[in-house]
C-alpha cells in the first residue's frame, strides 16, 4: 500500500514538472528503485523496531531471572553486531547510490535512444547502439556487484552472531539449570 501512494505521489509531481526538465527518466528510477528502498527502510526503522525493542527487554529480563550476570553475554553480542553493522551500512550507502547512478545513466541513455530510435536507424547505428547499452548494463552490474558484497557482509554479520549465539544456548541453559539445581 505504501509504495502504491509512493509512486503515485511520484507520477503527481513528474507531472507536475516543467517540461525543460533535463534529466526526464529520473522518476522513473525513482519510481522503480527509490520507493523499493523506501519502503524497505520504513518497514525495518517504523514497524519493527518498537516490537525489538520490547523484545529485547523481556529476553534480558527472562534471561537475567534465570542467569543472573550471565544474561550480559547476550547483550554484549548484540551490541557489537550492532555496532559492525553500522559500520558496514556506512560503506553501503555510497555503493548504493553509485548503483542507483549507474541505473539511471542507463535508463536515461536508453530513453533518449527511444526518442530518437528512427534516426538511430536511418545512420545505420543499430550495432553501436547496443553496444553502449550493453556497456552500460555492464557496468550497472559491476557497480551493483560492489553494493551487493557490502550488503552480504552486513546480513552475514547479523547472521553469524545470531548463530554463535545458538551455539552457545545449550551451555547457557546447562547453567541455568545447575544454578537452580544446587543446594543452597
Amino acid at each position: 500500500m505504501m509504495r502504491a501512494q509512493l509512486t503515485t505521489a511520484i507520477y503527481t509531481k513528474l507531472l507536475a514538472l516543467p517540461i525543460t526538465n533535463e534529466n526526464k527518466s529520473a522518476a522513473v528510477t525513482l519510481m522503480g528503485t527509490d520507493v523499493q528502498r523506501i519502503a524497505e527502510t520504513f518497514w525495518q526503522l517504523i514497524i519493527e523496531a518498537v516490537p525489538n525493542v520490547v523484545q529485547l527487554g523481556v529476553a534480558v529480563y527472562l534471561l537475567y531471572t534465570q542467569l543472573g550476570a550471565a544474561c550480559v553475554a547476550p547483550v554484549l553480542v548484540t551490541i557489537i553486531s550492532t555496532g559492525l553493522s553500522v559500520f558496514a551500512a556506512r560503506l553501503i550507502t555510497s555503493r548504493q547510490n553509485a548503483w542507483l547512478e549507474s541505473v539511471q545513466d542507463r535508463i536515461n541513455y536508453t530513453s533518449e535512444l527511444l526518442g530518437s530510435m528512427k534516426n538511430v536507424k536511418m545512420l545505420g547505428l543499430i550495432r553501436q547502439v547496443t553496444e553502449k547499452i550493453h556497456d552500460l548494463r555492464n557496468q550497472e552490474i559491476k557497480t551493483s556487484k560492489k553494493y551487493r558484497r557490502v550488503q552480504s557482509l552486513n546480513v552475514s554479520l547479523g547472521w553469524s552472531f545470531r548463530n554463535i549465539l545458538q551455539t552457545y544456548r545449550p551451555y547457557l541453559v546447562t547453567k541455568a539449570l545447575t544454578t537452580h539445581s544446587e543446594p543452597p
